[in-house]
């Protein structure tokens, strides 16, 4: 087991408690067979499972108050939740089309190879290199994700950085609307109900301020999901980094509880005539920052506007 503890996090939660600093809570990271468990203060935060799914994912994830912030399912049947989408899992990162493979609804796999804790690092965090798989074995490519959990008072965190290596060739990102930096929210934080969703009470909102379902395929640098659940009202915001290819991303963000950052999708989000393809030549690398923000109160109980600028304005991760 390797722990490792935040110190100060005083430029982000600055906003939220409006002081000038604010002790961190104690975030710890601990290994259990493929899976690694995150606890704040000693209550469960987050689950990264890196081998279990055709692709890692992190289940599950509890926010402030101790509330599921991620659909169950398909990983554990709840009633009251849809079932539709079963690669929707909780929170993962996949693309629609590398090399003509489909990663988002597992036609392809994305399988991990090895799984460490960073003792190194400033925050805990997980790093994970993993193979980009067709079904049939063929390496496609790899990359690495580091995912790092921050907590203070009323909120907590997750940082996805995420590489991926053209390790076997040139790797083509085709333009797909189905990708990439992913959540499937809670049912109660969905717009709309449906397939036995009774409890959707969600508000969306941009940091254009655009709102409701309408923030589909828009570009925009965050993107804020929020809504009452178990009479708590809670929310998800996902800030995509300024160094990100295609910033401001445009935004695969559903009226059922999906919300993905794509950069790549513009025939799909802007119309015919536009094309996201991306061509990364044989040996490079291409890198991706975004993070989750699990606060309390919607987009402006929590200032996420704020903190948004806080989090832009931090040295760009590598």
């Amino acid at each position: 087991m390797q722990l490792r503890k935040i110190g100060l996090l005083v430029l982000v939660l600055s906003f939220v408690c409006v002081v000038d600093s604010v002790p961190a809570a104690d975030v710890q990271i601990q290994q259990e067979g493929n899976t690694y468990i995150v606890t704040v203060d000693g209550q469960a935060f987050a689950e990264v499972d890196c081998k279990t799914y055709a692709k890692p994912i992190v289940y599950p994830i509890l926010g402030p108050d101790q509330m599921p912030m991620t659909r169950n399912r398909p990983m554990k049947e709840v009633q009251g939740e849809a079932d539709d989408h079963p690669h929707h899992k909780s929170m993962w990162f996949a693309h629609g089309d590398i090399n003509g493979f489909s990663f988002w609804d597992e036609k392809a796999i994305i399988k991990n190879e090895s799984s460490t804790i960073d003792s190194s690092a400033d925050v805990p965090t997980v790093v994970l290199k993993n193979r980009l798989e067709s079904k049939d074995g063929q390496l496609v490519g790899t990359e690495t994700a580091r995912i790092s959990f921050l907590a203070g008072e009323g909120v907590r965190m997750i940082d996805w950085d995420h590489t991926y290596h053209a390790s076997e060739g040139e790797l083509k990102f085709g333009d797909t609307k189905e990708g990439m930096m992913a959540i499937r929210t809670h049912s109660s934080l969905r717009l709309k109900n449906g397939r036995g969703v009774t409890t959707a009470n969600g508000q969306a909102v941009n940091s254009n301020g655009e709102s409701g379902p309408g923030i589909w395929g828009k570009p925009a640098k965050w993107v804020d999901y929020s809504g009452k659940i178990d009479d708590k009202l809670v929310g998800i915001a996902i800030f995509d980094a300024p160094t990100n290819h295609g910033h401001p991303s445009h935004w695969h963000a559903r009226d059922y509880g999906l919300v993905a950052a794509n950069p790549f999708g513009l025939h799909d989000f802007v119309g015919a005539g536009h094309d996201g393809t991306l061509t990364l030549p044989a040996g490079e690398s291409l890198h991706f920052h975004y993070r989750f923000v699990f606060h309390q109160g919607n987009a402006e109980d929590a200032k996420i506007a704020e903190l948004y600028e806080a989090f832009a304005a931090e040295p760009a991760s590598k």
